[in-house]
């Protein structure tokens, strides 16, 4: 959606992308209501039909967070350029807000096929029958912040991108084997969050030039969070 917007933008016209999110299964959650959930209740996704592990993520909003991420590599926009808000009606799908104060959003039902036909179909847009969003009927749009002390890993997200990439690769390897002990059930929800603060703290720099020191840095910090995770009471 940002890239549908940006495609034929001058970047120094833009003063912020906004990132938007439905908040999950989990909005409006707190963190002693979090303690219990169970694995059924974080795939229970209210508007999306996703496999586990995204479901997970979007339970957790790491998914907004991997999204900044990308956003900010993709655009060369700096990450305090780049908002997440939840919407909970996914049906506006980013924004791009420009210096002079004005907004374009990309609005469409709630349906990936939207843009994956986009990009089969790109430059060109496909003549789809798809089923299309009667703005008639929508009775209204929200919009909230994100509750950033209970879902705390935007601002992980946030840390790691600053750091640089070794600190990024080791945030997609440690969140990927913390939900995969959390859908084997071995670790409660909110220790995704946990075990993502104690395994950051841990990664050292290290360079990234090749492939190889991609798959290096990826393989250590999967090695750090099994140990932390193997020692701690999770």
């Amino acid at each position: 959606t940002l890239y549908q917007i940006l495609i034929n933008t001058d970047m120094d016209d833009v003063s912020k992308l906004i990132i938007t999110g439905s908040g999950g299964p989990f909005r409006g959650f707190s963190s002693k209501k979090l303690e219990n959930v169970t694995l059924e209740d974080a795939i229970n996704h209210p508007i999306w039909d996703m496999g586990k592990k995204i479901s997970v993520d979007s339970a957790t909003l790491m998914n907004k967070g991997l999204e900044l991420i990308e956003a900010s590599y993709l655009f060369e926009i700096n990450e305090d350029k780049i908002e997440i808000i939840i919407h909970p009606e996914s049906m506006i799908h980013g924004i791009v807000e420009y210096k002079d104060g004005t907004m374009n959003a990309g609005i469409s039902m709630p349906d990936m096929k939207y843009p994956i036909s986009y990009a089969l179909n790109f430059p060109n847009k496909a003549n789809l029958n798809f089923k299309r969003l009667n703005l008639a009927l929508v009775k209204s749009l929200n919009f909230e912040e994100v509750d950033k002390s209970v879902f705390k890993s935007i601002d992980i997200s946030r840390y790691a991108l600053k750091e640089g990439h070794c600190f990024v690769i080791s945030l997609n390897a440690i969140n990927e084997v913390a939900v995969e002990y959390f859908i084997k059930r071995n670790i409660k929800f909110n220790s995704i969050t946990s075990i993502l603060e104690e395994a950051m703290a841990k990664i050292v720099i290290n360079k990234v030039n090749t492939l190889e020191d991609i798959f290096m840095i990826d393989k250590e910090a999967r090695t750090i969070t099994r140990q932390i995770i193997n020692i701690g009471n999770f």
